[in-house]
């Protein structure tokens, strides 16, 4: 008897909160518009005119080394050729990649091209090779 008190004591309150459920789907509200987009043009600022930076070289031609601060005592000017690579030259100069780029202000040790002028400490020679 006491199962079946619980039983429709249940069902009478699903009954009950589906009514309150439903009731509360009875009253609609007025939708509000979405706001008007506000359109910001900006304002031109003029920051003067441009400036051109002239390529490193002589003006005739000849490239020349681009100072982005002070060559180390002692290191000598060289001339890139073809083929070479900073690896082959720092090796061959008892030197490394990093030195040469921080001497020569190269941020990428790809981009270097034929003919162009860095500082190496010494002239390049021969690349060692181990024997074995």
């Amino acid at each position: 008897m006491n199962a079946t008190i619980h039983y429709r004591f249940g069902l009478l309150l699903l009954v009950v909160l589906c009514a309150v459920a439903g009731a509360c789907n009875l009253i609609k509200a007025t939708p509000t518009p979405p706001p008007t987009p506000t359109i910001i043009q900006p304002t031109p600022t003029f920051i003067g005119a441009p400036s051109i930076t002239p390529l490193p070289g002589t003006g005739d031609g000849t490239p020349q080394a681009t100072p982005c601060q002070q060559t180390p005592a002692g290191w000598v000017p060289y001339t890139i050729l073809v083929g070479d690579t900073l690896t082959l030259l720092a090796e061959s100069t008892f030197s490394t990649v990093a030195a040469l780029m921080s001497a020569n202000c190269i941020t990428n040790p790809d981009d270097i091209r034929a003919g162009e002028i860095i500082y190496l400490p010494i002239q390049p020679g021969p690349v060692p090779t181990q024997s074995g």
